[in-house]
């Protein structure tokens, strides 16, 4: 495995069950002789597992992963099963997500076709690859599968690391692979211990990725710039930084409690939040205007269109 294979390397530090608010007691759901495996253990693979462990769906003995060095271990719940071997997850685990960065899949593949490890309708794949479609995963999956009358379930995802702590969202696409499946329907289950799930088109996931895969990062390039702002007027950069987490914290309350829930779909509209704020002739208005004529609204919409097309062409490039 390539030490390029991880969709992020994670920050320094073991995983303590305390920090990621672990339950003592709650029958898990994933049968106990099924495993959730990882291919790459990077920071969104890390995300799902920790939900997975946090909620009590499964134990960490019930998770595998690899990852091409040791290091990575220290940040999984212990004492999950962490090896540096694709084939151990492949062969031992149930429910196989492709965590990798997408230029690694092909190595992956190759490296599992070497040692004739061979797919079947036992297992179930979850790809959490940006970019690559659904097509173009079972071809290149194919020469694992011998038989195709029994082929595994392949689902495309693409979740978010707020998962870690069960705030994330998920969408999940997959071609005509029956509701009632028991595969698609644990996947299901695993995915909603990190958060919401929005089964979608496929079609529609590269622009799904594009604001809920990455949307967290430009939110907290929006905390950054105005910690900054809060520096420069004199506000301690600590201070700043828990004003801004708390804002954001709140700000998504607020829209979730008041927006989603309404029941008349005229309301539900962010600029009615951003009225209630901004009282006439005050300052919360003129730092809207500040904001409008710099053009923040157009950088948030030209940021998910340039993201969207990043993810269209990684996709052209696995074709090739």
């Amino acid at each position: 495995m390539s030490k390029g294979q991880e969709t992020n390397e994670a920050n320094a530090g073991p995983v303590k069950a305390s920090e990621m608010g672990m339950e003592d007691s709650i029958e898990h759901h994933v049968p106990m002789w099924s495993k959730v495996g990882f291919i790459g253990a990077g920071n969104m693979a890390q995300a799902v597992a920790t939900s997975l462990i946090r909620t009590g769906l499964c134990i960490p003995a019930q998770i595998i992963a690899s990852a091409p060095s040791a290091r990575y271990k220290f940040h999984w719940p212990q004492p999950m099963d962490f090896c540096h071997d694709n084939v151990r997850v492949v062969n031992e685990a149930e429910y196989i997500f492709l965590a990798m960065k997408p230029q690694y899949l092909d190595q992956a593949i190759q490296g599992l076709v070497n040692d004739k490890v061979v797919l079947n309708g036992s297992k179930a794949i979850v790809s959490m690859l940006v970019g690559i479609d659904l097509q173009t995963l079972k071809k290149k999956l194919s020469p694992l599968i011998p038989d195709s009358n029994n082929a595994p379930e392949i689902i495309r995802i693409m979740p978010n690391v707020a998962m870690k702590y069960g705030k994330g969202v998920t969408g999940l696409s997959h071609d005509n692979i029956k509701p009632d499946n028991e595969h698609l329907m644990m996947t299901q289950k695993i995915l909603e211990q990190g958060g919401i799930v929005e089964v979608i088109p496929e079609k529609l996931m590269n622009a799904f990725g594009a604001i809920a895969g990455s949307g967290a990062a430009y939110l907290f390039l929006v905390m950054d710039a105005m910690a900054d702002g809060a520096v420069k007027q004199g506000i301690p950069r600590d201070m700043a930084l828990r004003i801004g987490t708390q804002l954001l914290k709140g700000a998504g309350q607020l829209a979730h409690k008041d927006l989603i829930r309404l029941d008349h779909a005229a309301q539900a509209h962010p600029a009615v939040l951003k009225d209630s704020i901004c009282s006439p002739g005050g300052s919360s208005i003129a730092g809207i205007h500040a904001l409008e004529k710099a053009g923040v609204r157009c950088a948030f919409i030209d940021a998910i269109e340039a993201a969207k097309k990043r993810s269209d062409e990684i996709g052209a490039l696995a074709k090739e």
